[in-house]
């Protein structure tokens, strides 16, 4: 199973990123990730069947429910095109969420990216944007949403029909 631990968006604030995506679909033509598949993820475990260490792993997990702010557009480079994606502040419970799960994964034998955590929710795959449109983009993405992480999930991540599909398969909530 490929499997990823993310913290998952309410309908409502799937709703606000997704009426912002429709202003941004009027600059160029992009793909947007479905919007059942909006979440910030937290750890990329990958191929595993190790599921009830990493369920574990996530109890162990002592943390209050928190606040954090969905702020802003960047994009990380690639040859195929841009991942875009909208950025998170306020989020030293997110990193420190994030780092306890990455020593538990570590400290049971598991790899993980060594790159930097950015925490942040992917809005689209394979953008090409010319420099005015993502700034005018940028814009559009500049006013904070508040959200609220309840839960941590362990999901899993496979291809259905051709699409990608994420499917909760244990989840803790927050105290």
């Amino acid at each position: 199973m490929r499997l990823f631990i993310a913290i998952l968006l309410s309908k409502s604030i799937i709703g606000k990123i997704h009426e912002r995506e429709l202003r941004l679909s009027q600059l160029c033509n992009i793909n947007f990730v479905p919007p059942q598949n909006l979440h910030v993820t937290l750890n990329f475990i990958g191929e595993t069947n190790r599921v009830q260490e990493i369920i574990n792993i996530i109890d162990d997990i002592c943390a209050p429910k928190f606040e954090y702010k969905i702020k802003g557009l960047g994009h990380f480079r690639r040859n195929d095109g841009d991942i875009l994606w909208t950025g998170i502040e306020d989020k030293s419970a997110i990193e420190k969420i994030q780092q306890q799960l990455t020593q538990g994964l570590l400290s049971n034998g598991f790899k993980i990216e060594s790159r930097s955590f950015k925490p942040h929710i992917t809005l689209a795959r394979r953008v090409n944007i010319s420099d005015n449109n993502y700034y005018t983009a940028k814009q559009i993405f500049c006013t904070a949403l508040t959200a609220y992480a309840k839960r941590i999930s362990l999901m899993k991540s496979e291809r259905k029909n051709n699409k990608m599909v994420y499917t909760e398969i244990y989840g803790k909530d927050l105290l």
